[in-house]
C-alpha cells in the first residue's frame, strides 16, 4: 500500500486504512496470518486483531483554519500476555515506527499512538492501542 494516503475529510476510512497497513505487513502476516477484523473478530481462537474508529473531531485555531483529527483503535487478543505485548510492539512499529511525531511513510497520512491499555477479558489477554491518524 505505498504511497497512498487517506483523505481526512473521508473520515469513514480511517479503520479501513489502518486494517491495509497491518495486512500489508508482512511479518505481522506471519505471525497471525489474515486475522486482522473490522469492529469484531468472528472467531476468538488464537491470537487475531480487531480495528475500529474510535472517534473523529475537528480543531478550529485562532485563524479559523480547522485541523481534523480521527482515533482508530487496534486491540490485540491473545492466549499468552507475552504474545500480546509482543504484538502490540509489532503493530506500533507498523504503525508509527514507536516513534511518537515522526513522519514515517511517504504520504501524507501517518498514525501515532495516542494512548494504550491491558486487561484480561474473555480467557484471552489483550493489549489495546489508540492511534491519532494526521
Amino acid at each position: 500500500m505505498q504511497g497512498v494516503s487517506i483523505d481526512l475529510s473521508r473520515k469513514w476510512r480511517a479503520a479501513q486504512w489502518v486494517r491495509t497497513r497491518l495486512l500489508d505487513d508482512e511479518e505481522l502476516r506471519d505471525r497471525i496470518g489474515q486475522r486482522i477484523y473490522p469492529v469484531i473478530a468472528p472467531s476468538t481462537e488464537d491470537s487475531y486483531i480487531i480495528v475500529y474508529r474510535s472517534g473523529y473531531g475537528r480543531e478550529r485555531s485562532k485563524r479559523e483554519e480547522y485541523r481534523n483529527t480521527c482515533y482508530v483503535e487496534v486491540v490485540i487478543f491473545s492466549d499468552s500476555y507475552d504474545e500480546s505485548l509482543s504484538l502490540a510492539e509489532l503493530v506500533d512499529r507498523v504503525l508509527d515506527n514507536g516513534l511518537p511525531e515522526i513522519k514515517v511513510f511517504e504520504e501524507d497520512t501517518l498514525a501515532i499512538l495516542d494512548s494504550s491499555e491491558e486487561g484480561y477479558t474473555d480467557s484471552k489477554f489483550y493489549q489495546q492501542l489508540s492511534f491519532e491518524i494526521k
